[in-house]
Formats: structure tokens, sequence, C-alpha cells
């Protein structure tokens, strides 16, 4: 059941068997679960303590349309599409275009499989691999977009160096990180963002904070035409746009 000490039978195994499959869960639950053993006369021993898990949505990478060129840029219509591009590193410096509103909603339970509370979605680039491309939304949404990481660059995009992302429209995130929080770029070097905002809740967790509503960090790079609407939290730099411009 959903509560603890759960009392509704759910099922009855015969002898021997090792393994038992509960289907048709809801992702992001809790559920509880007790056993016990009854013996060829009908005597049943006592049940065990609560035993519990969480199911958690694996997600599926769709490789989108196009060729990642300036001329025949990816097309990004889908959540699946969108996490084909964090999964593939050696295409973060390629052309991107997203052709409709994609429901990010689903990232609140994608888990990395390793335990513990769901992480959400998983930034495009870090400080190893940057993302050097072009990403246009043409003005269509993300919206939902959840992250829940205890790791640096925690953005949509971890680290762009040299990249332009324009007409970007990201809305209602759920995102925690420990340094170099925001909702669009963690860290944004020598590259250009216009025509984008993002709304939502943003929280940095570590000591030295650095948490912005667009961008945490930047350096040597244009913002024009841009917004944020966001509930922001940081132990220490912080700022509604940028949280902290390094020029």
């Amino acid at each position: 059941g959903t509560s603890a000490s759960p009392a509704t039978l759910l099922s009855t195994i015969s002898t021997g068997t090792e393994t038992y499959t509960h289907s048709s869960l809801t992702n992001g639950t809790t559920y509880y679960y007790r056993i016990s053993a009854v013996d060829n006369a009908g005597n049943e021993s006592d049940k065990t303590s609560d035993e519990s898990t969480i199911p958690y949505i694996q997600p599926v990478a769709t490789e989108p349309s196009g060729s990642g060129t300036s001329s025949d840029p990816y097309l990004v219509a889908t959540l699946s599409n969108l996490y084909w591009v964090t999964q593939n590193s050696g295409n973060w410096n390629k052309y991107y275009k997203q052709t409709a509103d994609i429901d990010a909603s689903a990232t609140s339970n994608w888990d990395d499989g390793n335990g513990g509370a769901a992480e959400g979605f998983s930034p495009i680039s870090n400080s190893s691999t940057n993302f050097t491309g072009t990403y246009n939304g043409q003005n269509y949404t993300i919206d939902g977009l959840t992250i829940n990481r205890s790791t640096t660059y925690t953005a949509m995009f971890g680290y762009t160096y040299g990249a332009t992302i324009s007409n970007l429209r990201i809305t209602n995130v759920n995102i925690t990180g420990s340094q170099y929080v925001s909702g669009m770029v963690g860290y944004n070097r020598s590259s250009t963002i216009s025509n984008s905002y993002c709304t939502g809740i943003i929280t940095g967790t570590g000591s030295s904070g650095l948490v912005g509503g667009l961008i945490a960090g930047s350096e040597s790079s244009t913002l024009t035409n841009c917004f944020v609407n966001a509930n922001i939290t940081s132990n220490y730099w912080v700022g509604g746009l940028i949280g902290y411009d390094y020029d």
C-alpha cells in the first residue's frame, strides 16, 4: 500500500518463488510492503517490518531529426529528443532548433538508477565538455523542468563556451544544485543569450552560492532582452538575472 503497515493482501505466491513483480504503480509514490509465510497447516507467521520502495521513470533518448549543421539543425520536438541531447556530449557543438512546446514535468521522477531521491534532468554540458553550439528555442517553451543534484553547474545548460542561445522560454522550473545554479545556464562564458526567459524555483545549497535566475556565473558574454520571474535561494552570491558577473 501507499501507507505504512499495509494490511491489504496483494498476492499469494507459491513455495519456491523468489521474485514478484508489482505493476501499474505510480512513479514517484512510496509503496510499503510486509511479508508473511504460511505453512502447510495454514499457520501464518508474523509479518515482517515495512519494506518500502519508490518507482521512478527511466528516461528514453530519441535522436531528433536533422544532422546538427547550420543548414540542417537538429529539430528538438519532444522530451525524449531533449534527453538525447544530454546523453550525447559529442554533439554539444551542433546546431539545434526547438519545434514544439515540451512538457518536461516527467523529469521530476527521472532517476539515475543509483538509489536515493530522483535526480531529475541531467544538465546539457559541464566544465569538462562545454556546450559550444547554437540552440534556438523559436519562442517555444520547456515547462516543468526539474533538477535535484548536489553538483556544480546545475542548470538546463551546465557550462557554455562560445555558444548562442536564443528565443528560449523555460517555465516552472524546480532546480536545486550546489554551486553555479540557475534556470538556463550554470556558467556562461564568451556566449550570447537573447530573447529568452525563465520562471520557477531555483535553489543553491552550497556554501559559496553563485545562484542566478537565468545565469549563475557570466564571463565575457552578451545578454539581450531577457528576464526572470523566479523564487531564488542561495547561501551566498545570488542575483535575479545573473548570480555573479566576472567582467
